[in-house]
């Protein structure tokens, strides 16, 4: 059964949520909280990213110049929608043991909104510049998400929907591994033996952020950190802890993200 949201029921809402990573980023998605539609003891939690994409003409070596149509950008949008979704929605679960809260087991799905051209006014998490290409081009993410010009940036390319053997159990898609950056995590791969950005998990190929697409449970640990830190109130007047751990296990403090 798909997980659903009962979007009538709202109890949790927080715009422009920081995300604590190595990359520094801020601003990075809107999370919301609503009981599981016909299940009210279990949540989900939306994470909404809104990209403000703006597609680049590019050159073949040839010098050949290589434009996007209209319906190009349409299908890239799309799939890039479909693709991240597909990827990261509902790997695992988010759980308390606290006996406090009558909600203790949530569930995450994405919500990926995108745009054209933009207007700083807009809110918006992501400035996403997408050069056509036909080869491979280094995709990169970086600065603060947010909104009104503080958007963080991200360079793509239109190859970044298809797969490729970079070493991994699988074939890695560049819009997958980006995405994982545009929620605060860092690469996890290294050149020789030597750490690209964290180095704790050289060894996990299949990663997400590494050179697989596995979502693993420290993929959602700023998550469940927000959750706790929304019940800290309820948690005071309870006078108990509420914190909320990946699978009920792994959090911030274990998870060497």
């Amino acid at each position: 059964m798909p997980l659903l949201p009962d979007f009538g029921r709202k109890l949790l809402f927080e715009k422009n949520v920081d995300a604590p990573a190595g990359l520094k980023t801020s601003a990075a998605y809107d999370l919301t909280l609503y009981p599981e539609l016909g299940n009210p003891t279990r949540g989900v939690l939306t994470v909404t990213v809104i990209g403000n994409f703006n597609f680049k003409d590019g050159k073949k070596a040839d010098g050949t110049t290589l434009t996007w149509t209209g319906a190009e950008k349409a299908t890239f949008k799309q799939e890039f929608r479909n693709t991240v979704t597909a990827m990261w929605d509902d790997k695992h679960r988010i759980k308390t043991s606290s006996t406090a809260p009558f909600m203790k087991d949530v569930g995450v799905l994405f919500y990926i909104w995108t745009h054209e051209s933009m207007s700083v006014f807009d809110h918006s998490h992501w400035n996403i510049d997408v050069v056509k290409a036909d080869k491979m081009v280094v995709s990169t993410v970086g600065g603060s998400g947010g909104s009104f010009a503080t958007n963080g940036g991200a360079n793509l390319d239109s190859q970044d929907l298809t797969g490729v053997n970079k070493g991994g159990p699988s074939t890695q898609r560049g819009a997958v591994h980006e995405f994982g950056h545009m929620i605060g995590f860092r690469d996890e791969y290294g050149d020789k033996g030597v750490a690209e950005d964290n180095p704790n998990w050289l060894g996990d190929l299949g990663s997400v952020m590494n050179r697989g697409e596995t979502v693993r449970a420290r993929h959602y640990v700023f998550f469940a950190d927000w959750l706790t830190k929304q019940f800290k109130a309820f948690a005071n007047a309870k006078g108990t802890r509420i914190d909320w751990k990946v699978n009920g296990t792994i959090d911030l403090s274990n998870a060497l993200v």
